[in-house]
């Protein structure tokens, strides 16, 4: 499905599959932003949640409603709050590309898939996005079977082909014996 740009809470959750679709961020810091959105507004949205324009949607109006309705779940304030937080994430981003195309979320290469916790997006362009995600690196800790641990520092979106030929050459590496 491609983004319509109508300004629509639906053409949210349409803009966050494309960032994914597109490689411009991670599922696992999408999922959670659409999850949230369709969560709360199928449950206080009404049916036409996917019709109601981001302009004119008072989330705070939108959570209490979503609050009332989720009784039953017993939901800690906390994810209401981490609800509340991620809806409006997504619905800045959205207004973000609105204003501009180009403009898209990325992860730095730093911190690409959660390796640090010092998380944060930068304003950028595709070409920009496109070189974090292909100079990407994270260094992955390896314990040894005799103790010890081995550091290897390898790309965040490692091919199949290229996990093969480091297996290759990670063999080659090997001296015979046993590790004890």
């Amino acid at each position: 499905m491609k983004v319509r740009r109508d300004g629509t809470v639906g053409d949210v959750t349409v803009y966050l599959d494309d960032l994914i679709i597109n490689f411009r961020s991670e599922a696992s810091r999408i999922t959670p932003l659409k999850s949230a959105v369709k969560r709360v507004f199928s449950t206080a949205g009404g049916l036409g949640w996917r019709e109601l324009k981001v302009i004119e949607v008072n989330l705070d109006r939108i959570i209490e409603r979503f609050k009332l309705l989720s009784e039953e779940e017993d939901f800690s304030d906390h994810t209401f709050a981490a609800y509340r937080a991620r809806i409006n994430r997504a619905f800045k981003w959205y207004e973000e590309f609105l204003e501009n195309k180009e403009w898209t979320p990325f992860l730095s290469k730093d911190t690409f898939k959660g390796i640090s916790t010092n998380l944060f997006y930068c304003y950028g362009t595709d070409s920009e996005a496109e070189k974090a995600r292909t100079d990407a690196m994270t260094t992955y800790p390896f314990p040894l079977m005799r103790g010890g641990e081995a550091q290897l520092k390898l790309p965040v979106r490692l091919s199949r082909q290229d996990a093969e030929r480091i297996k290759l050459f990670v063999d080659s590496l090997a001296v015979e014996g046993e590790a004890k």
